[in-house]
């Protein structure tokens, strides 16, 4: 699991270019943020995060990659 450094979590899982560029914005602006895979929210990750932001892109990829564990972890931890 990821140590904690931001309340911001960024899912890179199956982004390539839209999550590249959603990366480089957000670090072009200053904005903090940790970057976690499907495997650590799969983990709990989340429990230590008020945001998750995912970048557009491959939607039905991430879903798979997150498995019924993690989109569960997505839907109940706000």
């Amino acid at each position: 699991m990821r140590i904690k450094k931001s309340n911001a979590a960024f899912l890179w899982d199956e982004s390539f270019l839209w999550g590249l560029m959603a990366c480089n914005s957000l670090k072009s602006l200053g904005l903090p943020f940790d970057i976690v895979r499907s495997a650590d929210i799969k983990k709990g990750c989340l429990k230590n995060y008020k945001m998750l932001f995912v970048p557009g892109g491959w939607a039905s990829n991430k879903g798979k990659a997150l498995g019924k564990i993690g989109i569960k972890a997505v839907r109940g931890c706000w």
